[in-house]
């Protein structure tokens, strides 16, 4: 599984601290319309700016993918209007923040394919 990593780009040890999950993070430019047409990324994290990013999470949500936003501008970015992300972070955001929310997420993902294998 991806998570998609938008704006600045993720660190080593981010990367070390999801391979236990089973997680890769994949660090391109949003360009719109991009998440429907390229593969099934689990989750977006975005280095939220400005109010022309929130288009990232409209399209995210349109798709049922969850939305981790990290920003300086957190009051700006929770009332940008439209729909919400499933977290915001505050810069600076950890590396052992977002792999916990990218973590939990995959260990949910991966629940109900456990279930249906297991019937």
């Amino acid at each position: 599984m991806d998570a998609l990593y938008l704006g600045a780009r993720p660190t080593e040890k981010l990367s070390r601290l999801l391979a236990p999950s089973g997680l890769r993070v994949a660090h391109a430019k949003y360009k719109p319309g991009s998440l429907a047409s390229s593969s099934a990324y689990c989750a977006v994290v975005l280095h939220w700016k400005s109010k022309t990013d929130q288009r990232v999470i409209v399209e995210a949500k349109s798709l049922g993918i969850p939305v981790l936003v990290i920003t300086s501008k957190l009051a700006e970015a929770v009332q940008a209007g439209g729909p919400s992300a499933d977290l915001y972070l505050e810069k600076p955001a950890s590396d052992i923040e977002v792999a916990t929310f990218l973590s939990d997420l995959a260990t949910k993902l991966q629940e109900p394919r456990a279930l249906a294998a297991s019937r």
